[in-house]
């Protein structure tokens, strides 16, 4: 999970970025976003920004050989590791 991953729904890309720390920033190409604490629970992943949830998503990463690299899936959307451009 720790480094940066970027993928989501076809409308909009997403980066994702989450620290051995816990914490993560999010930004879509238009530079919106948020920051704040990555909760894992089992397949539930919690946005905590200043101590309040923010979204809750079910999450997985699962090895994808064609890439020969894990994929990250937040709410059945997947991720690819690396920042989107």
């Amino acid at each position: 999970m720790v480094g940066s991953w970027c993928g989501g729904p076809d409308r909009g890309r997403w980066t994702y970025v989450f620290a051995a720390d816990g914490q993560y920033v999010r930004r879509n190409a238009q530079g919106a976003g948020d920051s704040g604490l990555a909760r894992f629970d089992g397949a539930r992943m919690t946005l905590a920004v200043d101590g309040r949830p923010v979204a809750s998503f079910t999450w997985s990463v699962a090895f994808e050989p064609s890439l020969g690299d894990d994929l990250l899936y937040i709410d059945s959307f997947s991720y690819v590791r690396g920042r989107c451009s």
